[in-house]
């Protein structure tokens, strides 16, 4: 199989592979920005309990791609209608993964959740009838994603209709307070300090930014 065919396959993704990803979208920029990314990155996916058939490297270029594109814009739009509204400003990030996208968040999770049409991945029960103890531990792994897409699904529907029904999402908190991350649990925190590091690189996020 091909070096460009490897790379499509998130399963086939090694250190290397990052590194020429990274410096190959952010080196035209500054030639120190891809490694103090790729560093900064790795010690944030290394600090989580991966499943085995997680590929760290895939994760962490997703999770990078992820703030620079989405989280980091929106991040900075609320901040900016917080300091010129009098009305509270919340800010969130579903940040749940899913099996069919290799265990990364999607763009439509949270409106999925929120509408009962979020799909609980449940191909862990395949396996109820195998022996091996590989499938048995697959099977315990699988189940407990399950379970952290059923809370997170329970999250989002919380705090959706809590706010339709106060204006206030469920702890208070509004942007001037920090942002939510919501998976199996609901937590907030300020300030993103992944976003923080890609103000220092000034044009990035501006320029990779999604606009729709």
């Amino acid at each position: 199989m091909s070096k460009q065919n490897l790379d499509s396959e998130p399963s086939g993704w090694t250190e290397d592979t990052l590194g020429r990803r990274v410096e190959t979208a952010l080196g035209s920029f500054n030639t120190s920005i891809p490694q103090q990314a790729i560093k900064r990155y790795t010690e944030k996916v290394d600090g989580m309990a991966l499943s085995k058939n997680i590929n760290k490297f895939w994760l962490i270029y997703s999770s990078m791609i992820s703030d620079i594109k989405t989280i980091c814009p929106l991040q900075d739009m609320a901040k900016t209608l917080a300091d010129h509204f009098s009305a509270k400003i919340y800010s969130y990030v579903a940040t749940q993964g899913r099996n069919k996208l290799d265990h990364i968040a999607d763009s439509t999770s949270d409106i999925e959740a929120i509408f009962d049409m979020y799909q609980i991945d449940d191909d862990y029960k395949k396996l109820a009838d195998k022996d091996a103890a590989e499938d048995k531990e697959a099977m315990l792994a699988g189940a407990q994603v399950a379970d952290d897409q059923s809370k997170f699904v329970e999250n989002m529907q919380n705090m959706f209709y809590t706010f339709v029904r106060t204006g206030v999402l469920p702890k208070g908190k509004d942007m001037s307070q920090g942002m939510y991350i919501v998976n199996k649990d609901i937590i907030t925190q300020t300030p993103y300090p992944n976003c923080d590091f890609w103000k220092t690189t000034r044009s990035i996020v501006p320029t990779y930014a999604n606009l729709d």
